[in-house]
């Protein structure tokens, strides 16, 4: 089975269980753009378990205060 990162991810709910509906082995990463999310954004971030999370760039990103 295909394994998938997406790095930076941004998407809405729909279209995050689209991708686990094709690709069940898909790894999620967020970057410090999620301060700026809306509401649906916020809602897939949520959506994502947490073994799926690979990384976020916390070391690369400024700090957010």
């Amino acid at each position: 089975m295909q394994r998938i990162h997406l790095h930076g991810f941004t998407g809405y709910p729909y279209v995050l269980e689209r991708w686990l509906e094709q690709f069940p082995e898909t790894w999620f990463g967020f970057t410090s753009m999620v301060k700026n999310f809306d509401r649906y954004q916020r809602d897939s971030l949520n959506l994502v378990k947490e073994y799926r999370l690979l990384f976020t760039e916390a070391l690369s990103a400024p700090a957010i205060c």
